[in-house]
């Protein structure tokens, strides 16, 4: 056999293996990024915040993109997927706010500035490098991936129907066709 021929196996087998490899990683990010957002929801209830931030949002939009663009995703699909995301993420806040209507909190506060936000900041760098990892060495996320991703996303507070909008999300990012290495 062509020696060329199996080094070329070899490195085919390793990217796509690296890619593989990343998928359960970016689920297991994305899942862990919205666990947060009941710590969130209390801490802004506790201090009289409203859910809807928007120049929070702005700024974690901004710094997703900006990551994007240095990962090599094309950013316009970057930013639909963190939008679903947000959106979500308030959406769980709405329901375990609602929740502690009813009930008391089944958690402590936890500082949102020092604490919470340093952690969701690495989270939202963590899934654009697993993204790009994954697209580059295997290609676009599929539907055949959609079960391991719930698995992921068994959060309280999100649906089924909410659970495949942000698979359909993250489904669509791409890697930038006019990607310039920094």
């Amino acid at each position: 056999m062509n020696p060329c021929f199996i080094r070329f196996a070899g490195l085919m087998f390793a990217l796509l293996a690296q890619g593989l490899s990343a998928q359960p990683e970016l689920f297991s990010a994305i899942g862990e990024r919205l666990s947060y957002m009941q710590d969130v929801a209390l801490y802004k209830s506790l201090n009289g915040l409203p859910v809807d931030d928007p120049a929070r949002e702005a700024l974690v939009l901004d710094r997703a993109l900006d990551d994007a663009r240095y990962a090599g995703l094309d950013p316009v699909t970057v930013e639909a997927f963190f939008e679903a995301q947000i959106a979500l993420a308030k959406v769980i806040q709405y329901r375990y706010l609602a929740d502690l209507q009813t009930h008391e909190a089944d958690r402590a506060a936890v500082d949102l500035p020092s604490v919470v936000r340093p952690k969701l900041i690495a989270l939202g760098a963590l899934i654009i490098d697993r993204i790009a990892d994954s697209l580059a060495a295997s290609g676009p996320i599929t539907d055949s991936q959609f079960d391991a991703f719930v698995e992921e996303l068994d959060l309280d507070y999100l649906t089924a129907r909410e659970q495949r909008l942000l698979f359909d999300a993250l489904k669509q990012v791409r890697l930038n066709s006019q990607f310039d290495a920094p």
